[in-house]
């Protein structure tokens, strides 16, 4: 409504496990959408942490901007749970991930901390995805 350009790229680490780069304005994020099977119940806090580990080893850390609530549905005969986490990004953040992409995701969503590691053939596409959101 308002004309300003959205930017999003996403990376699926697991159908269940997608992780995307956004950009509006000058406002940056890291989202994460996460499916489970079964009601879920927990809501994931403000502040809850996402952490994307870079090929140098570093840890890059983000906090949620605010907390994420359950959407629970139907899907055949499966209930499923989706989380959709909106965590604060900097640019500066961002241009780091634009130079070497990451290559593990580890997030603590309700009792679990899920921890996912990308394929090295696929890190350098997670970097051409901060790019094309930080360049655009």
């Amino acid at each position: 409504m308002t004309e300003e350009q959205v930017r999003r790229t996403q990376f699926k680490l697991k159908g269940f496990f997608i992780v995307s780069f956004y950009r509006k304005g000058d406002l940056y994020r890291v989202e994460l959408n996460v499916r489970y099977i079964g009601e879920r119940n927990f809501v994931v806090p403000e502040g809850a942490e996402l952490n994307l580990k870079l090929p140098s080893k570093s840890i890059l850390t983000f906090k949620a901007a605010q907390q994420a609530t359950p959407v629970s549905y139907l899907n055949g005969s499966n209930v499923m749970t989706n989380y959709a986490i909106s965590y604060l990004c900097t640019k500066e953040q961002l241009a780091e991930l634009s130079k070497a992409g990451f290559t593990v995701a580890q997030a603590k969503i309700g009792d679990e901390t899920l921890t996912y590691e990308v394929k090295s053939k696929d890190v350098e596409k997670t970097a051409q995805k901060a790019k094309c959101v930080l360049e655009g």
